[in-house]
C-alpha cells in the first residue's frame, strides 16, 4: 500500500510505502524553498505510483525558517567596477540576484559568494537579493533578504569650452575652440565631436591622462581634414579605468556651435549729408542707418579726408534697422574741423565673423543757427484775389476805400437767412530763405463804418489747411488789428511764399448794420533762423 503526501495541495516527492508491522508511513519535507507562514499537509491512498484517491483532511503547520543574511556589499555601500556578493543561509540552497537577474548557480553551502565580473554597473542605486531554495532548486520561494547599494562610475568632466561659438574660417578671430577636461584620477580618454543627429565627425584618442586639467583644441575640421558645416555640435568625452579587473567607464559632454556666416548689411543711409555739430538744436548729430540680417556689434568708423581715423563708435544691435550717432567730435571730445569726412560700418557677430562696408561721405559744417525777424508790408489793394461764398450779400471795392492804396470789404449777409458767409482778400508774401521758420504774425491797418465789425485773418499751409483768427474793428479813423500768430513750419512753400487772407464775417452786427472793413495795409512779421 502506498501513500502520497501533499503540501498546500501540491505533490511532495513520490508515494511512500506503508510499514507492514504497524501500518505507519512517513516522509521527509525539505521546507527551505517555501515561504514562511501557514501551510497545510494532506495525504492520499495510492494503488500505484500514479493512481491515488482523495486527499485526507489536512494538518496545518506554521513554517518559520531563518532568513539568509547578506554580508557584502554592505547596506548603502558604494562599489566601483567588480565586486563580490556574499551571503549565509540556514540550509537548502541559495539564489543570489542583482537587480532582479540571477547571478551564477544556486549556492549549496553557506556562506555562498559570487563575484560580479560583468560590465560595470551604471551609476546609481542597485539591489542584491538572497532567497532560500530547496536543495534541488524545485522551490525558490523561501525567506529572502535584500541590500540596497550604490554603484559609482568614473567622473571625468568637461570644465569649459571656449569659445562655445566659434568661426573656423581662418580670419584670426575665434578660429578655434579649446576644450578643457578635468580628471579626478588617471583615465584613458577619447573625445568625439557629434552633429545634432549624433553622427561622429571627429574622433580623437587622447590616451592615458593623469588627474588634473587637460586641454584639446579643435580647429573645426572633421576626420578628413575638411571644415565642418555651420551648426550645433556636441563634444563627448569617454573614459575608462580598470578597477578590480573590470573596465569602469566615465562620460561627459558639452555643447558648442560653428558659425562662419558674416553679418550682411544693406540700405545704408547718410551718404552725402551735411550736419552742424555746434549745439543749437539743428542737425547737431549725424546718425546713419543700416539694416542688419542678424545681431552684431556694429561699429561706425569716421575718417578725415586724409584717411586718418578720427572717431570709432561701437554698440550692440539686434537684427533689423540700426543706427549709430556721431556728434562731430573726435576721440578726445574735441569738435572736428569743418570739411569732408568718410565713414564705414563694420558688423561683427558673436562668432567673430566680420563684414565691412565701403566708404561713404558726410560733410561737417561749423555754421550755427542765428535768429532773424523781418516785417513785410503790402498795400491792401495788392491782393491776389478776393473771394466770397455768397456774392449776393457781399461786395468789395478799391475805389470806395478811404485809402489811396486800400480796399473796402462789405458783408450784409444774414446768417439766419443767407447762411454763413464771408468775404476775404488774399495776399502772398515772399519771405527770406531760412533753414528754420519760427512764428508768423499777421496784422492789418483799417477802419469800419459800422463798429464793431468782426474781422478774420487766415493762414494757409502748403497743403491748404487753414488756421483762422478773429478780432473786432471799432475805429472809423483807422487802427492796427492783430490777427494772431501761428508756427511757420508747414506754411512756407519751397519757393519761400506765405499765403494769408483778411476779411469780414457775416453782416448784421450788434447794431443791425452791415459788417465792413476798409484796409490800407497788410503786415506780416516773420521770425526765422539762418546758418551763419
Amino acid at each position: 500500500q502506498l501513500v502520497q503526501f501533499y503540501v498546500d495541495g501540491t505533490v511532495i516527492g513520490v508515494p511512500a510505502t506503508v510499514q507492514a508491522g504497524d501500518g505507519s508511513v512517513s516522509f521527509g519535507w525539505e521546507s527551505w524553498g517555501y515561504p514562511n507562514g501557514p501551510h497545510t499537509i494532506t495525504a492520499a491512498d495510492c494503488s500505484d505510483a500514479t493512481t491515488c484517491g482523495a486527499q485526507t483532511a489536512g494538518v496545518d503547520v506554521e513554517l518559520n525558517n531563518s532568513q539568509p543574511t547578506i554580508s557584502s556589499p554592505a547596506s548603502s555601500a558604494t562599489v566601483r567596477g567588480g565586486f563580490t556578493i556574499t551571503a549565509t543561509f540556514p540550509g537548502g540552497a541559495l539564489r543570489l540576484e542583482l537587480d532582479g537577474s540571477q547571478l551564477g548557480p544556486l549556492g549549496s553551502a553557506s556562506p555562498y559568494s559570487e563575484n560580479y565580473r560583468g560590465s560595470a554597473l551604471t551609476a546609481g542605486p542597485h539591489t542584491v537579493k538572497a532567497t532560500l531554495c530547496a536543495t534541488d532548486g524545485s522551490q525558490c520561494s523561501g525567506p529572502s533578504s535584500s541590500v540596497a547599494f550604490q554603484a559609482d562610475v568614473l567622473h571625468p568632466a568637461i570644465s569649459s569650452i571656449s569659445p562655445r561659438l566659434f568661426s573656423p574660417n581662418g580670419d584670426g578671430r575665434r578660429d578655434k575652440a579649446t576644450v578643457t577636461l578635468s580628471l579626478p584620477e588617471t583615465q584613458t580618454v577619447n573625445l568625439a565631436i557629434l552633429t545634432a543627429s549624433k553622427k561622429v565627425v571627429r574622433h580623437v584618442v587622447l590616451g592615458s591622462l593623469g588627474s588634473g586639467q587637460h586641454t584639446w583644441v579643435w580647429n573645426g575640421n572633421n576626420d578628413s581634414g575638411n571644415r565642418v558645416g555651420d551648426g550645433a555640435y556636441t563634444v563627448k568625452l569617454s573614459s575608462t579605468k580598470t578597477i578590480s579587473g573590470v573596465s569602469v567607464p566615465g562620460t561627459a559632454s558639452g555643447g558648442l556651435s560653428v558659425d562662419t556666416h558674416a553679418p550682411v548689411m544693406s540700405s545704408i543711409s547718410g551718404n552725402g549729408l551735411t550736419f552742424y555739430p555746434v549745439p543749437d538744436g539743428f542737425h547737431d548729430a549725424f546718425a546713419p542707418n543700416v539694416t542688419l540680417d542678424s545681431s552684431a556689434t556694429l561699429t561706425l568708423m569716421i575718417y578725415n579726408f586724409a584717411g586718418h581715423l578720427v572717431r570709432r563708435i561701437d554698440a550692440s544691435r539686434n537684427a533689423g534697422r540700426a543706427a549709430l550717432t556721431w556728434g562731430g567730435r573726435d576721440a578726445a571730445g574735441h569738435l572736428v574741423p569743418a570739411g569732408t569726412y568718410r565713414y564705414t560700418f563694420t558688423a561683427q557677430d558673436a562668432a567673430g565673423n566680420r563684414r565691412i562696408t565701403g566708404k561713404y561721405t558726410v560733410y561737417v559744417s561749423l555754421r550755427r543757427l542765428v535768429s532773424r525777424s523781418v516785417t513785410l508790408t503790402k498795400a491792401a489793394n495788392k491782393f491776389t484775389k478776393v473771394g466770397t461764398n455768397d456774392i449776393s450779400c457781399t461786395q468789395y471795392s478799391t475805389g470806395l476805400s478811404m485809402y489811396s492804396s486800400g480796399v473796402w470789404l462789405g458783408n450784409v449777409c444774414d446768417p439766419d437767412f443767407d447762411g454763413a458767409a464771408s468775404i476775404e482778400s488774399f495776399y502772398t508774401f515772399v519771405v527770406p530763405s531760412a533753414v528754420k521758420y519760427g512764428s508768423l504774425k499777421l496784422s492789418a491797418y483799417g477802419s469800419t463804418l459800422y463798429p464793431p465789425s468782426e474781422v478774420l485773418g487766415a493762414y494757409f499751409t502748403t497743403s491748404n489747411d487753414v488756421a483762422v483768427h478773429f478780432t473786432n474793428v471799432r475805429s472809423a479813423s483807422g487802427e492796427w488789428l492783430g490777427l494772431g500768430s501761428v508756427p511757420g513750419a508747414g506754411r512756407v512753400s519751397s519757393d519761400h511764399r506765405v499765403r494769408v487772407a483778411v476779411g469780414v464775417d457775416d453782416g448784421y452786427n450788434s447794431g443791425g448794420n452791415l459788417s465792413d472793413l476798409d484796409m490800407a495795409t497788410i503786415r506780416l512779421v516773420v521770425n526765422y533762423s539762418v546758418l551763419r
